[in-house]
């Protein structure tokens, strides 16, 4: 009985202390959020109302724009690679009977080696100019460049 409330308070602890650290982490968010639907240019409280007029102003910003633009693309890319090269992997190791099929289940799920062939792409990358590839294009910046 002991056992089984020593284990709950454990768990009440060990709970309270991730929502505390999570609450932590989360603050500064929190409050730029709110600060974003402030209607006066130089916060001040209690605010003197809320607006959208910010949101809209984004779309006036091309640096924004694009810079958001080439996060997505960037993404979508990244996203796409990685599923190519990870679902048939993940399928031949996980299907297959083959010679390599050990040592090449421990190179596919080996953090260390994926982030070390990733450098050497990126590296390989700046390299490369045409194709989309280059330094400040969607392709460069998801490899690296």
């Amino acid at each position: 009985m002991i056992a089984v409330i020593k284990r709950r308070a454990g768990r009440w602890a060990l709970n309270g202390a991730a929502a505390i650290g999570l609450l932590y982490i989360l603050t500064p968010l929190i409050f730029v959020t709110w600060l974003a639907f402030f209607r006066q240019e130089i916060p001040s409280f209690p605010p003197e109302g809320y607006s959208l007029r910010w949101f809209a102003a984004i779309l006036d910003q091309p640096k924004f724009v694009n810079g958001f633009s080439l996060s997505f693309c960037v993404g979508l890319l990244a996203t796409l690679i990685g599923l190519a090269l990870g679902v048939p992997a993940a399928l031949c190791v996980a299907r297959l009977d083959f010679t390599l099929r050990a040592p090449l289940s421990a190179e596919v799920t080996s953090q260390g080696q994926a982030e070390q062939l990733g450098k050497a792409v990126a590296s390989a990358a700046v390299h490369i100019g045409g194709c989309g590839f280059g330094i400040g294009s969607a392709g460069g910046v998801t490899l690296g460049a």
